[in-house]
């Protein structure tokens, strides 16, 4: 009875273990938070980076009065995200003022790469929701691949841009704001975590085969 309450208890700590090493060694993806500067972000003549009133601390501004606008990410959100597992993309967005609106875009995203082209359309914006959360699915349901083909552009992808206006007007400007933005990937376990999860598993089918002697 004792053996069998042993093996259990033995099996449980491997367990809790291995899962403690996969979640703490996992490489989470790129991100940028613009708290102390725009972190490599290429933009126009219309964009700035502002230090404070972001989400918090830094972010990029916008004002301007032109339909369309983009921010372009830095290299290290780019390369193969095949191989990253990349599973979503996550921003925050705050619309301070819409300005002088007869005509309205959406939030958007564009990929580029070697393979092709695709492009994501969110939602019509919110000026109300103030710094809003916005989760783009690496997933090709969710886009459209306007050149190319999906599998073949997720494996070379240079380049990301982010949309940062949505009104098309005159005066007064649009004024927005973004933040946060996060490539995020799953998690990869440690060569170490995977060494003790086989060790674990090896002990406790010891302990199993030594129970039936």
């Amino acid at each position: 009875m004792y053996r069998k309450w042993f093996s259990s208890q033995v099996k449980l700590v491997v367990l809790v273990m291995f899962f403690v090493l996969f979640v703490t060694s996992a490489e989470g993806g790129p991100t940028s938070t613009f708290d102390t500067d725009a972190d490599g972000w290429g933009f126009g003549v219309d964009h700035s980076w502002r230090s404070s009133g972001g989400n918090p601390g830094g972010y990029i501004h916008y004002i301007d009065a032109y339909a369309t606008a983009w921010v372009s990410a830095p290299s290290k959100f780019l390369g193969d995200w095949a191989a990253m597992s990349a599973t979503s993309l996550t921003y925050e967005i705050n619309i301070f003022s819409t300005g002088s609106v007869y005509k309205i875009g959406n939030y958007q995203v564009l990929i580029e790469g070697s393979g092709g082209t695709a492009h994501w359309v969110g939602p019509p914006p919110n000026p109300a929701a103030g710094w809003l959360s916005l989760n783009v699915p690496i997933s090709e349901s969710d886009w459209t691949v306007t050149s190319g083909a999906w599998d073949p552009l997720l494996a070379d992808v240079t380049q990301l841009r982010i949309a940062t206006a949505f009104y098309n007007n005159w005066m007064p400007q649009e004024i927005n704001g973004i933040d946060n933005v996060s490539l995020n990937t799953n998690p990869i376990p440690a060569p170490g975590a995977i060494l003790l999860g086989s060790i674990g598993i090896g002990f406790v089918g010891w302990l199993r085969r030594r129970k039936k002697l």
